[in-house]
């Protein structure tokens, strides 16, 4: 008795199938992944390779306001870099080959942002020292957000944003809404707090 079948399909499941696209196999691996949440405080710091670390260091320690820290002395001996702090966040720029990052700022690509009181006196300030900006603006709750990105030395993605005055709506947990306003610690509130936990361990009989 001939078969009905023809060569082409005797041959089909003697050929290699490939394999799902990156895409389908990043979904089965999220639908296969079961997390729980780490025992964490807060967020800590932010970490960049930079080319030039002086021209970085300029510009994030005098346009954006951050201060320099004590460096640990063991990372010295590995790579050149420095350690700045600002607005309760800290960031860690590392002197080496950075990634190749586009020319054209674009609000979609990756970046950090940092809120404002009056984010026109910014716009005002980055065109007086020639910064090449982009403006934006979002619509959130009734609420206008107001956007500006520029670039670092290395071509990150930095914004500017008055964020803070739209509220925040969770999803889960009830859905509550807060204004993250009256979550933020000002920088004076977070020096201060420092002074007066350091003033308590000075003065603790475990200290003495």
């Amino acid at each position: 008795m001939k078969s009905t079948a023809n060569a082409s399909d005797s041959n089909e499941c003697c050929l290699e199938r490939p394999g799902p696209s990156p895409k389908r196999e990043q979904e089965q691996i999220a639908r296969r992944t079961q997390y729980r949440k780490l025992n964490l405080q807060s967020f800590s710091h932010v970490s960049f390779v930079v080319q030039n670390l002086e021209a970085s260091r300029k510009f994030y320690s005098e346009l954006l306001g951050f201060s320099e820290l004590v460096r640990p002395g063991s990372l010295k001996e590995r790579c050149n870099g420095c350690w700045l702090f600002s607005y309760n966040i800290g960031l860690h720029l590392i002197e080496g080959v950075p990634p190749e990052r586009p020319t054209e700022i674009c609000p979609e690509a990756d970046h950090f942002s940092f809120q404002c009181d009056d984010i026109t006196e910014v716009e005002k300030q980055l065109t007086t020292l020639g910064v090449n900006y982009l403006s934006d603006q979002i619509d959130h709750a009734g609420v206008c957000i107001s956007q500006l990105f520029f670039h670092d030395p290395d071509r990150n993605m930095v914004e500017v944003c008055n964020c803070d005055n739209a509220p925040l709506q969770f999803l889960h947990g009830g859905g509550g809404v807060c204004f993250p306003k009256s979550m933020n610690l000002t920088q004076h509130q977070h020096e201060e707090n420092w002074k007066s936990q350091r003033g308590q361990q000075e003065t603790s009989p475990l200290m003495m």
